[in-house]
This record gives structure tokens, sequence and C-alpha cells, in this order.
């Protein structure tokens, strides 16, 4: 079952830690990553294109600091970055990667 926009708006919102005021979304969402495969398998494709959106400076400046502070959390997603950045041709249009600690 392929997830459709809803849940799609709703992981990237989650990773972007824009539901943490929200209990009952955030219960709600990580119930289902826990017994929904194909629902895990959405999460970890819209968590991929966030970290391309951010390797690639495709973020707004808000988007940036909230993935700052809610997805760069541990030091494999770091990785993760690091690894998308990597494969960034040098002649992007966008010249200035956010660090990545």
């Amino acid at each position: 079952m392929k997830a459709d926009s809803t849940d799609r708006n709703a992981l990237r919102r989650y990773l972007l830690g824009e539901l943490i005021e929200d209990e009952k979304a955030l219960d709600a969402i990580e119930r289902r990553l826990m017994t929904d495969d194909a629902y895990f398998e959405e999460y970890e494709l819209v968590k991929e294109e966030v970290i391309d959106e951010y390797a690639e400076g495709e973020m707004t400046s808000d988007e940036r600091k909230r993935f700052d502070k809610h997805f760069l959390t541990s030091a494999s997603r770091h990785r993760d970055v690091r690894v998308a950045q990597a494969f960034i041709p040098e002649s992007s249009s966008f010249q200035e990667k956010p660090p990545v600690k």
C-alpha cells in the first residue's frame, strides 16, 4: 500500500520536528511506523527526500533550522547528510552547502 500525500506530508513534518506539540499525532505516527511495513518504507523514502533537500540547499531557512535541531540528532544521520552532499555535483546551483557537524 502506497502512502498518500497526507501521509507523506505528516512524515515530513514528523522528521522536521513540526509535530512536537501534537502528542496524538506523534503517537499515531510512531505506532504506525512500528506496525505497518509499507508505512515504514514510505518513511524511509521521505527521510531520503528530506536529506536530499537539505544537502542540496532546497529547504527554507526555517526548515533548515528545524532539520538541524530535530533531525540531525545522531552520528548516523550526520553521516547520511554528508553522503548526500558528496553526490551533489560541483556545478550545482547551490554553492553554499549547509555545514554538517
